[in-house]
């Protein structure tokens, strides 16, 4: 900001009159100045606080189970990679199935037999070759309590009273 050239005065009463306007802007300037010196200070402090919370949530990010309590499995990239073992996934050949077996058919409820569309996207016939998959659901129906209520009665003697 650059000084603004002095004006010229003609009377000693023009010159106070200018030392005044003068004078009321530098008070206004020494107020801007302290208040952005507040605001300076303010910031300072909100900086400080904000590099405390950095370093201890940085901390907290580089925690693992030899500088904590934290489980091993929980440390980030401490696990080995896995490398594949050339087998496709799934049961290989020779496996034994430990799948469910299913019920016979004297103990199915209900079947439903599915076939495919009659007639394909292109507009052939579908003609049914064989039992693709079979598969059971098993629902468990709902339970209703049988609730049983007893009622008690009193009764007196017509002789003795009791």
């Amino acid at each position: 900001m650059s000084p603004e050239p002095a004006p010229q005065v003609a009377t000693l009463e023009e010159a106070r009159q200018l030392i005044h306007v003068l004078w009321l802007k530098l008070a206004e300037q020494s107020k801007q100045i302290e208040a952005l010196v507040l605001q300076v200070e303010a910031q300072a402090l909100q900086i400080e606080a904000q590099a405390k919370q950095l370093k201890a949530l940085e901390e907290k990010l580089n925690t693992n189970s030899r500088n904590s309590s934290k489980p091993p499995s929980t440390d980030r990239g401490s696990g080995k990679k896995k490398t594949g073992s050339g087998k496709k996934a799934g049961g290989q050949p020779g496996h034994v199935g430990h799948g469910r077996t299913f019920f016979s058919e004297e103990q199915v409820d209900q079947t439903h037999l599915l076939y495919p569309a009659k007639q394909c996207a292109c507009g052939g016939k579908v003609r049914t070759t064989r039992l693709h998959r079979r598969h059971q659901t098993i629902d468990i129906p709902q339970i209703k309590p049988h609730i049983t209520e007893y009622q008690l009665y009193a009764g007196a003697c017509q002789g003795c009273g009791k």
